[in-house]
């Protein structure tokens, strides 16, 4: 059995012919279902007497960072991605960092300019072709599609950073890329795209963890100074 609230995943695990159990709380974004099975398996043996289960062994899937290389652009910058040495080299504005891999198409790069969003590669196909952090949206050499978005008024209004006393989900961002609203966590591993509904109401596409409906309002100079999502009440703060 498993759960989360407050920034921390939980598992709770029992053999109850053995009287043992385990609980295990996380400060991470996944349930740790492998390590308290370990543990209680540990128990197990040392309640009945038997031997102790070899550790399990993480699993770390093969990357092809070779499909990440390339020259990526935008309007803020150029990013140009290298393999060296085994691992994917990031060039911008001159400094080579080297992203850490997290999962799937996403990286944490270990720099100031990178520190609030992380780093996520996205394919047309099988190939990668563009690199997204945060609001930037930087095009690689194999995408293929409009270079440009229109955005109304209205619908920018509502981007911005938004904050409340809400038990589980206590910030959020809404940022603006490529003509579209979306949803970002404050962890930064989840997003989701918003689609209007009128009269300031957004829904989440598709509907997120949290909350599926949000409505802005309070207008002030062209932009909204609150938004209610459930049952919760977020107000925009002035921070990036």
């Amino acid at each position: 059995m498993g759960g989360e609230n407050l920034g921390y995943e939980a598992t709770m695990v029992a053999d109850l012919d053995a009287s043992v159990g385990a609980v295990l709380f996380v400060n991470r974004f996944a349930v740790p279902e492998a390590e308290a099975d370990f543990t209680l398996r540990i128990l197990q043996a040392l309640a009945e007497g038997g031997e102790f289960p070899s550790p399990p062994t993480p699993e770390t899937p093969a990357v092809d960072l070779d499909g990440y290389a390339g020259t990526y652009a935008s309007e803020s910058g150029t990013l140009k991605c290298r393999v060296e040495d085994g691992s994917l080299v990031l060039v911008y504005d001159g400094e080579q960092i080297r992203p850490i891999h997290l999962e799937g198409d996403t990286f944490q790069v270990p720099h100031p300019r990178f520190a609030r969003f992380l780093l996520r590669f996205r394919r047309q196909g099988s190939k990668v072709a563009e690199a997204l952090h945060g609001g930037s949206w930087f095009r690689g050499n194999r995408y293929a599609g409009p270079a440009s978005f229109d955005v109304s008024r209205d619908w920018q209004r509502y981007a911005g950073h938004y904050r409340s006393f809400a038990p589980l989900m206590r910030t959020f961002r809404v940022i603006e890329r490529k003509g579209q609203l979306v949803l970002m966590w404050v962890s930064g591993y989840a997003e989701t795209p918003l689609i209007e509904d009128g009269d300031g109401r957004s829904r989440s596409d598709p509907p997120s963890f949290a909350f599926e409906i949000l409505t802005f309002d309070c207008i002030a100079d062209g932009k909204a100074s609150r938004c209610v999502a459930g049952a919760d009440t977020y107000v925009r703060v002035d921070t990036p």
